[in-house]
C-alpha cells in the first residue's frame, strides 16, 4: 500500500456497536490506529508500542492496557509482536468498477413500490403498492405494514441490537439485505420480525448436538425475511442485478 495523506474512514463507525460501547479515550485511540497504519503504510501494521506511545505523548502502561482492549474487541490484533487493525488494507482499497456502478445505479427499484396516500388534510403516509396492479400490498399476518420508506443512517445498527440485545457487526453482505428489508417493509415491521427470527435461531439446537446456533451466525436474517415476505419475496435492487436484468429494467420503465 502507498503512502497516503489520508485513509477512507466509514461512516457505519458512528453506528456500529462496537465503537459505540467505548470509552471516549479508548474510541479516540482506535481512530488513531487507523490514521497511524494509514501513515505506516503496511497494509494494517502499526508502530511498535514505544513508538506508539511517542507520537500519541502516551505513557505506555496506560497505552499498551487500551490497545490491549482493542484487540479484545476484535479491532486490532496482533501479529509477528506488532500490534495491527484488522482488515485495515481490505477497508482501504479502491472499490472494484462493477461495484462502483451497480451501487452507483441506487435503489431505484424500491422507490417502485412507494406511493403517498392522504385523505386531503392529513400528512401522506407511506404504504406498499404493487407496481403492475396498483393495488396495496398487504402485510403478512402479525407484520406491520411500513411506516416509512426512508431508513435513517442509524436504523440497521439499532433494529440489529433492539432485536438481540447483543452488538453484533454484521458482514457487508448482511448490511446490504438488512437495508434492503427495512427500505421495503420498514423499521417496526423488521424488528418484529428480527426480534421472533432471533429468539428462533438460538434456541435451535445445533445438528451436532454441541448446542444452540449461535447469534453471530446471520442467518436468522434470511428466516426474518421469509416472515416478511410471506409469498411474495422482496424485489430485487438495482444494485442486485445483472447487467442484463438492469437494461431489462430500464427498457421496461421506458415504455410505461
Amino acid at each position: 500500500m502507498q503512502t497516503k495523506y489520508w485513509i477512507k474512514l466509514y461512516h457505519e463507525i458512528l453506528h456500529d456497536p462496537k465503537m459505540a460501547m467505548l470509552d471516549a479515550d479508548t474510541w479516540r485511540l482506535a481512530i488513531e490506529c487507523f490514521l497511524m497504519a494509514g501513515e505506516e503504510a503496511r497494509d494494517g501494521y502499526l508502530p511498535p508500542l514505544k513508538d506508539i506511545a511517542w507520537i500519541l505523548r502516551r505513557d505506555i502502561e496506560q497505552l499498551e492496557t487500551t490497545m490491549n482492549e482493542l484487540v479484545r474487541i476484535e479491532i486490532l490484533e496482533v501479529r509477528d509482536g506488532r500490534y495491527f487493525v484488522r482488515k485495515f488494507a481490505e477497508r482501504q482499497e479502491p472499490m472494484p468498477k462493477a461495484e462502483y456502478n451497480r451501487r452507483k445505479r441506487g435503489d431505484d427499484v424500491l422507490l417502485k413500490y412507494y406511493q403517498p396516500v392522504t385523505n386531503g388534510n392529513a400528512e401522506p403516509e407511506k404504504i406498499r403498492v404493487d407496481k403492475d396492479t396498483e393495488q396495496i400490498i398487504p402485510a403478512p399476518d402479525g407484520i406491520p405494514a411500513t411506516t416509512s420508506p426512508k431508513r435513517t443512517p442509524g436504523d440497521l445498527s439499532k433494529v440489529v441490537f433492539s432485536a438481540t440485545n447483543q452488538p453484533y457487526v454484521p458482514d457487508r453482505d448482511r448490511v446490504e439485505q438488512i437495508e434492503t428489508l427495512l427500505d421495503y417493509y420498514g423499521y417496526d415491521a423488521v424488528l418484529i420480525a428480527f426480534k421472533d427470527a432471533y429468539g428462533r435461531w438460538i434456541s435451535t439446537p445445533r445438528k451436532d448436538k454441541s448446542g444452540n446456533y449461535s447469534g453471530t451466525n446471520f442467518k436468522w436474517v434470511d428466516w426474518a425475511q421469509d416472515t416478511l415476505a410471506g409469498n411474495r419475496p422482496p424485489p430485487k435492487t438495482t444494485a442486485e442485478m445483472t447487467d442484463a436484468e438492469y437494461t431489462a429494467y430500464k427498457l421496461q420503465e421506458a415504455n410505461r
